[in-house]
């Protein structure tokens, strides 16, 4: 009997080996490798749209950015209402609004819209296309900037500008009411501003007769003088 038990603890033993040499050896688990990122692309900067500079001359004014690009450009005879919505946003915020009254003849109503040094004056009771009349809209500067946007003329004047400067410019010199002495400055290809006569359109540059720099720029048909 005990020559039995040895015989078949013996053969289990070599069962239980045969069995672990046929199983299956454990597949490693794979080590994750670091994956490879492609860098965010960098944002190409937009340009900056945001106007830096009013110029005016005599056909109207445009908006400028600070490299010289026009955002919108307004005609004398043109509607006002998209002026007005192109100064809002350029100056970020509404003017202060009031009306000038006409006399009842020589000259009409106008709506005024002021931004801190810029005013642009748009007429009222239109009774015949804008066109047709001979100041539908004006604009006046009375700083050099209003709200941080520069304002001058296409030559380069602006208030605070030496009145020797406007004087090398030759301009034609006329006696403005109360406003003093009026610089035609910026006139229409083809038109003589030394010369008086019919000027359909100007810039001026207005000085007392005690002050050295420009006090006042603004757009004016001469015969209105």
């Amino acid at each position: 009997m005990p020559r039995t038990r040895t015989l078949l603890g013996a053969s289990a033993a070599l069962v239980a080996l045969l069995l672990t040499a046929c199983a299956p050896a454990a597949t490693p688990t794979p080590t994750p490798t670091a994956t490879e990122t492609t860098p965010a692309p960098t944002p190409t900067p937009t340009p900056d749209a945001s106007v830096a500079e009013i110029r005016l001359d005599d056909t109207g004014f445009v908006l400028l950015t600070e490299d010289g690009t026009a955002v919108f450009t307004y005609a004398w005879a043109d509607e006002g209402e998209p002026a007005v919505a192109a100064l809002e946003e350029a100056f970020d915020g509404p003017p202060t609004i009031s009306t000038n009254p006409g006399d009842g003849g020589h000259y009409p109503d106008y709506t005024v819209y002021l931004w801190d040094g810029f005013t642009f004056y748009d007429e009222q009771n239109l009774e015949k296309p804008r066109a047709e009349y001979m100041l539908p809209s004006f604009a006046v500067f009375t700083a050099d900037q209003a709200r941080g946007i520069r304002l001058t003329t296409s030559s380069g004047v602006a208030v605070g500008t030496p009145v020797a400067d406007v004087l090398a410019l030759a301009p034609r010199t006329v006696e403005w009411g109360n406003y003093g002495t009026a610089y035609l400055i910026d006139v229409p290809e083809g038109v003589d501003p030394t010369v008086p006569g019919a000027v359909s359109g100007a810039v001026a540059a207005v000085s007392d007769a005690t002050n050295t720099t420009i006090i006042e720029v603004r757009y004016f048909v001469e015969s209105g003088l």
